[in-house]
């Protein structure tokens, strides 16, 4: 395949000369050759052969799936885009028709095979360790979905991630593998409380794997941690990889975990409620909570000065309820300063606590992806408000996210000083022309001057 790239590669220089000659017509007013709209070869040859290689289906979901990385917005715009730089003329109704008929099962079926072929390239037998996060996605209306007899409604006002508690939204459980590829997500009301949707995620990708529950590590971050969880995973057999809430300890136990001896005894692996809990703790964690905490402080001292309103903050003692009124509260500033720099882990695997830190480390993965999600490829369904349309619009956008995670992948193999959004930049910027000569009855293919990692790129 690389060869082939290559020779492709030395195909493209020698037509170059073409758009110098075009260029040298159009500066003296005489110009004999007819130019045709350009075609986004770049997206195509990279991100389409990479779609290509995951099997999924080579019909209008490609073309929707590599418009939402170049130009992630309306389903208008993307109709646009798809004339103009992919020479597929299709209409708005027909994009709709076709989001009608996505299956989730069939798609996220392909997706997860082709990540089980990936364990497998990577020396592993199986996916044995997942990861799971919730995020929220909001709408901008003001009005809430109503139930029905069928179902309740899915746009429900209710906790946000994006602070917008305002507006109704929806609320997604992502699964992906330890290299952040996505394996599986559901949709929930907008009201769902996410450590409620933990047992199903992980169920349905259980099931999906054919896993014995012993023989699959599930890591999630702290917003999961319930006893009712934890007891429920225990009983179905899973292991598990938890953050722990080590400021809710007992008074006890958050005396031990801030008076270990971190600097000569190393990492605390001792219990709590029964369940193994291990405590690390970091330097360059302690500095940046006490950087964050001071800046916060700056900020409401700086409010309480010049009589501004404070907003609920467990910093503040106000004077007799006064929202004007207040100090800062120095007993809750040393409570939280004792844990500066430590975290916790609660596992019931019998892995070294550095393998279980290790593990828990990777859940940054899941995290990138939903961030990948909701600013690279704008996963916020605003114009959709059927629950089937909204599930189809984030099936185009998890097949789109992981295109991109290949891509990536391969990117920091050939290009690795190239962050992910410049290489897009420079992806995008690679066009094909036709050229009508007036000697010749058919047109010529021509390409855009090519940098260095442009060609790079191209070989992908």
């Amino acid at each position: 395949m690389r060869t082939r790239a290559t020779q492709r590669m030395v195909e493209l220089r020698l037509q170059l000369s073409l758009l110098d000659e075009l260029e040298t017509q159009k500066a003296t007013g005489v110009s004999r050759v007819t130019v045709s709209s350009p075609f986004a070869y770049g997206l195509w040859s990279v991100m389409g052969g990479l779609y290509d290689r995951m099997n999924l289906p080579n019909d209008l979901l490609k073309y929707l799936v590599l418009a939402r990385i170049a130009l992630p917005k309306s389903k208008l715009t993307t109709v646009r885009y798809l004339s103009d730089n992919l020479r597929l003329n299709t209409s708005l109704s027909s994009v709709y028709r076709y989001m009608d008929s996505l299956s989730k099962d069939n798609l996220m079926a392909t997706l997860l095979a082709h990540a089980q072929q990936r364990a497998i390239s990577r020396g592993e037998q199986a996916i044995s360790v997942v990861f799971y996060d919730v995020t929220t996605l909001y709408f901008e209306t003001d009005e809430e979905d109503l139930d029905s007899e069928a179902a309740p409604g899915l746009r429900k006002k209710g906790y946000s991630k994006d602070h917008r508690y305002d507006l109704p939204q929806i609320v997604v459980g992502l699964t992906v593998d330890g290299e952040g590829f996505p394996l599986d997500f559901q949709v929930y009301e907008g009201n769902t409380y996410e450590g409620h949707t933990l047992l199903d995620g992980i169920t349905a990708i259980r099931q999906k794997l054919q896993l014995d529950s012993a023989k699959l590590t599930v890591v999630a971050d702290a917003g999961m941690l319930s006893a009712a969880n934890l007891t429920e995973l225990e009983t179905q057999g899973y292991r598990y990889i938890v953050g722990a809430r080590i400021r809710s300890l007992s008074s006890a136990q958050a005396e031990r975990i801030t008076t270990w001896d971190y600097a000569s005894k190393g990492t605390l692996d001792t219990t709590s409620g029964g369940r193994r809990m291990i405590v690390t703790y970091s330097d360059k964690r302690a500095k940046r909570s006490r950087q964050n905490r001071d800046r916060l402080i700056r900020r409401l001292q700086s409010k309480l000065d010049h009589g501004q309103v404070v907003k609920k903050s467990k910093y503040i003692v106000l004077a007799n309820d006064k929202k004007l009124e207040g100090s800062i509260d120095q007993n809750k500033l040393a409570a939280d300063a004792r844990f500066d720099g430590l975290k916790g882990y609660v596992t019931n695997t019998d892995l070294h606590s550095s393998e279980v830190v290790a593990h828990y480390g990777n859940l940054w993965h899941v995290e990138k992806s939903f961030r990948m999600s909701k600013s690279d490829l704008r996963a916020r369904p605003t114009f959709h408000f059927k629950r089937e349309r909204v599930i189809a619009h984030l099936l185009i956008c998890i097949c789109a996210l992981s295109v991109l995670k290949e891509f990536e992948e391969r990117l920091r193999i050939v290009l690795p000083e190239v962050g992910l959004s410049l290489a897009l930049e420079q992806l995008l910027a690679i066009q094909e022309y036709k050229l009508l000569l007036p000697d010749k009855r058919e047109g010529t293919t021509v390409y855009s001057q090519f940098t260095e990692d442009q060609e790079k790129l191209l070989l992908l």
